[in-house]
């Protein structure tokens, strides 16, 4: 058996000199190439790095470097996913040896040996697939900071070693085929590039990504320039993936600084593959250089690109799958090319001063939202949450309504106002009481004559009564406190009201009925709960939320029937019309046990022992900022509550914070406090933004203050 061995930095000239496979093979054509690429001052360029061979390569060595260094630096070598004649494949994955060494920033070293074990591959021979310009790796190169230079990047023979420190033996670029090598004497063709790098430029042009509505077919994405000069053209050439097509180019962009037909001279070209924009201001008599004004670093749109999916995003339409299957977006790239579209082939460019200038370019994506799970709620249904909040209406031809369930949810879209809407989520904080709302819909009927007994089944909107049996997780508890204030069941005076919460555990955790009779006591004038297609709140019935149970806890209450007779009472969900019982559809709810930890403001290094807050700023305290922001090491401060640390409560913690502080404690004459809660006691922040108060955790279970 064939030992698989380590072999050193060192040996990679060597190890090649014994042939890899017993067979031999006639010479065949292989090459490496590098590209010619411009990048501009300051910035990083990838190169492929790429080979072509008539014949399956067992093992390569590549050396090259810049002809000038002092133009920038190599610094990454990436082997990463490669693409050969036969697939995907990998040096890193499909060789048993790699070796990449970047020599002083301006040279690089690359080895491989495909098979040093046969055993690897079940005894099959581990290859790089004969194919062309197979990208074997890529190279990140930083320019420097002198305008306007190139350099050749050329491969060089017996100068560089694999190490990195030019101790080992110089390396000569090679291929190993059929267990033989060859190098550029015997075949092996070199074949340099040219790095070119250029001034920054004057403008970027940018893609605002953006997605269609769900279920959407057509969206837009508008592209934007950004210049400190007045432009006098431009040309735009942006090509797109296979997953979309182009439909349209909209010009004049409305709302653009090109709008209402400032520019003179408007060419427009849509290809298979991408899109192309021709624009120039000041085209005709007279010519009075008019440009693109006031643009002044700002992103201003002047182009829209418009795009059709070609595959339809995986839709929801279906809703009766249990759980409803998701949808999958698709997500187009939209990449600014050059030199590819039209004839002649266009390439990105403004015009300042009648000069042609490349931009920096910031490609994008276009995303087509999967259609969602939609259907129309008609039916007798239950359901629990917070106070009702804006909902999704449906309409059909006749004008009737019903709200739109949105994968086995309510759909709570603000942008769709409705009088009443469906219930919001619930949220509470350890320990705290939360009301939980019941609600109930029952579409009508129409005209049914009730003196008929056998149409009496049919008429079903005007409800008796009904029951609610729910179960609710460990970790809620029902207080068995609960209201029909503003509800329904007030409105219509229900006789007969039955709460009966059931814990059956020291943390929560149980069951809960409801039992509702609208006409019970004399006089007996048949009073009934109307119907409706909005959601008519019954009760509301308080719980608590654990002290112990953890934050970020979703805590749910599920409808579900008594399903054993031996539990008493057995009641099921049922809802009573014209003496019939109809089991409802129901949609529970869950509370979210959410974090609010008191702090005091500008505590930074959060000192504060409790009922000693008025004492906790001090001079440590902006210290603690200024070691967050700019210390490193075992010096820098990481703040156990940033919103303490947000002195000035604007959202951020930078230098103006510390500077409050400072002010707090030695300028502050009139004695003035800090913003809420202050710092002279402890409190929640009652300001929305990105801070929070559990440091590097996202939601800790308790919070200690400490003495430092």
């Amino acid at each position: 058996m064939k030992q698989k061995r380590f072999l050193g930095m060192y040996c990679l000239g060597a190890m090649f000199a014994v042939a890899l496979f017993g067979s031999s093979s006639v010479w065949a054509r292989n090459s490496f190439s590098l590209p010619t690429a411009n990048v501009f001052v300051s910035s990083t360029v990838d190169l492929n790095l790429t080979v072509d061979a008539d014949d399956d390569i067992q093992g390569l060595i590549v050396a090259a470097a810049l002809a000038d260094g002092s133009i920038g630096d190599f610094t990454n070598v990436d082997v990463g996913p490669l693409t050969s004649g036969s697939g995907p494949a990998s040096l890193g994955d499909g060789a048993d040896q790699v070796v990449s060494t970047i020599v002083g920033g301006d040279a690089f070293v690359i080895g491989a040996v495909f098979d040093l074990n046969t055993l690897d591959n079940g005894g099959n021979p581990e290859v790089l697939s004969a194919g062309s310009s197979s990208v074997i790796a890529v190279l990140t190169f930083q320019a420097g900071s002198t305008d306007s230079v190139s350099s050749a990047v050329d491969f060089v023979d017996g100068v560089y070693s694999a190490d990195g420190a030019q101790v080992g033996p110089a390396q000569v670029n090679i291929v190993v085929v059929g267990g033989m090598s060859f190098d550029s004497s015997e075949g092996l063709a070199l074949n340099g590039g040219r790095l070119n790098v250029l001034p920054v430029p004057p403008g970027t042009y940018n893609v605002e990504s953006d997605m269609g509505g769900p279920g959407d077919n057509n969206a837009c994405v508008d592209v934007t320039l950004e210049s400190g000069e007045g432009v006098q053209g431009f040309v735009v050439a942006l090509g797109h993936d296979a997953k979309v097509s182009l439909a349209s180019i909209p010009f004049p962009v409305t709302g653009s600084l090109i709008d209402g037909g400032a520019a003179e001279f408007v060419d427009k070209d849509i290809f298979a593959n991408g899109g192309v924009v021709s624009v120039i201001m000041d085209f005709d008599a007279p010519y009075d250089n008019q440009t693109i004004d006031g643009i002044g670093g700002d992103r201003n749109v002047i182009a829209t690109f418009c795009y059709d999916v070609v595959d339809d995003p995986d839709d929801r339409s279906d809703c009766d799958a249990e759980p409803p299957v998701e949808g999958s977006n698709t997500v187009a790239d939209l990449t600014f090319i050059d030199f590819v579209l039209d004839n002649p082939a266009k390439e990105n460019v403004s015009v300042i001063n009648g000069t042609s200038n490349n931009v920096l370019l910031n490609h994008g994506t276009i995303t087509f939202k999967a259609e969602p799970c939609v259907e129309c709620v008609r039916e007798h249904t239950f359901a629990c949450g917070g106070e009702l909040v804006s909902a999704q209406r449906c309409s059909d031809d006749n004008g009737s309504g019903g709200f739109a369930l949105e994968g086995g949810g309510f759909n709570t879209d603000p942008s769709t106002p409705t009088n009443s809407g469906a219930p919001g989520p619930l949220s509470g904080k350890q320990g705290e009481t939360v009301s939980v709302c019941f609600y109930y819909t029952s579409p009508p009927t129409g005209t049914v004559d009730e003196s008929d007994p056998e149409n009496q089944a049919l008429d079903q909107d005007d409800i008796q009564g009904l029951s609610i049996s729910a179960y609710y997780d460990e970790g809620l508890k029902c207080l068995n406190t609960w209201t029909v204030e503003n509800t329904i069941t007030e409105a219509v005076g229900a006789d007969f009201i039955n709460v009966d919460c059931q814990d059956d555990g020291p943390n929560g955790g149980g069951r809960l009925i409801v039992g509702i009779l609208v006409d019970f006591l004399p006089p007996f004038d048949g009073q009934t709960l109307p119907p409706t297609l909005d959601f008519l709140k019954i009760i509301c019935v308080d719980f608590q939320v654990s002290d112990d149970i953890p934050c970020d806890s979703v805590l749910c209450i599920n409808f579900r029937d008594c399903s054993d007779s031996t539990e008493k009472p057995c009641i099921k969900n049922l809802i009573s019309a014209m003496n019939q019982a109809i089991s409802p559809r129901t949609f529970p709810c869950c509370v979210t046990v959410r974090y609010e930890p008191d702090f005091t403001r500008g505590d930074c290094n959060f000192s504060a022992e409790l009922g000693m807050e008025n004492m906790s700023v001090d001079i440590s305290d902006p210290a603690a900022v200024i070691s967050h922001l700019f210390l490193t090491g075992t010096w820098k401060f990481e703040p156990p509550c940033l919103d303490a640390c947000d002195c000035n409560d604007d959202g951020r913690i930078d230098l103006a914070d510390a500077v409050c502080i400072l002010t707090f404690l030695f300028s502050n004459p009139n004695g003035s406090d800090l913003p809420s809660p202050g710092a002279l006691m402890s409190g929640p922040d009652e300001t929305e933004d990105k801070l929070d108060c559990a440091g590097n955790e996202s939601c800790p279970d308790s919070l200690l203050f400490s003495t430092q």
